[in-house]
């Protein structure tokens, strides 16, 4: 599952689209050219990571933060990003927060607030193990989309 959040004012429209859905890399595509997402904090990496980067528009950057799949980076293509400007970059926010000083982080702040406007994140809500996939199941059917 995942949520594209486009914030207007302080509140916040909530999108939501499943990865098992039929053509759910298309659906996010064409949602991420209409909204111009063009800032991701991805935390799956693997193969995810590149459906993603596919989907954004031109000049757009993903903050990858995490490893859920535990696998690595897979299916980047070279020719997805010459030309198109696309940029994966690691981010650990704990540790460049306690190297920087005061300074740096509002230079930090100003360099990336025009992404803070229009962001694309995944949410794992929870984390079930096999033997409670009934439990998980009725869970996913409670959420309205």
């Amino acid at each position: 599952e995942m949520c594209i959040r486009d914030r207007k004012e302080f509140g916040e429209d909530l999108i939501v689209l499943n990865l098992n859905e039929e053509k759910f890399e298309e659906k996010l595509a064409n949602l991420c050219q209409e909204k111009n997402i063009t800032c991701c904090f991805e935390a799956i990496g693997g193969a995810f990571t590149s459906v993603i980067v596919r989907a954004m528009p031109n000049d757009s950057i993903c903050y990858l933060y995490g490893n859920l799949s535990g696998k690595p980076l897979e299916g980047i293509e070279v020719f997805e990003f010459l030309g198109s400007h696309k940029t994966i970059q690691g981010f650990s926010f704990a540790h460049d927060m306690m190297q920087m000083n005061l300074l740096q982080k509002f230079m930090l702040f100003q360099k990336h607030k025009r992404y803070f406007s229009r962001y694309l994140t995944s949410h794992i809500e929870k984390v079930y193990p096999l033997d409670q996939v009934n439990e998980a199941i009725k869970d996913l059917s409670l959420i309205h989309i």
